[in-house]
């Protein structure tokens, strides 16, 4: 019985061992800003105006993907030609 209470002590010490540095270094470590990718509402107004088709495109995209895909296939083969 003794061995087994050991055992679960062990096992308990090891988990400490290999989580520990982990929360030291989460706490101690420099904090980072993660940086969110700006929606096109954040963007300039000239850069907006420079893409008219940017909204379009992203509901064309969210409503039928394959219908963009076909549509960037064809301009893609009309470029090379």
């Amino acid at each position: 019985m003794s061995a087994f209470i050991l055992f679960l002590f062990l096992i308990a010490g090891a988990v400490v061992l290999i989580t520990l540095p982990k929360a030291i270094q989460k706490k101690s470590g420099p904090k980072e800003k993660k940086s969110r990718p700006k929606s096109p509402a954040a963007l300039p107004d000239e850069i907006r105006k420079k893409d008219p088709h940017r909204d379009r495109m992203r509901d064309l995209a969210m409503e039928d993907p394959e219908k963009l895909a076909s549509m960037i296939k064809d301009a893609l083969k009309k470029k090379d030609a």
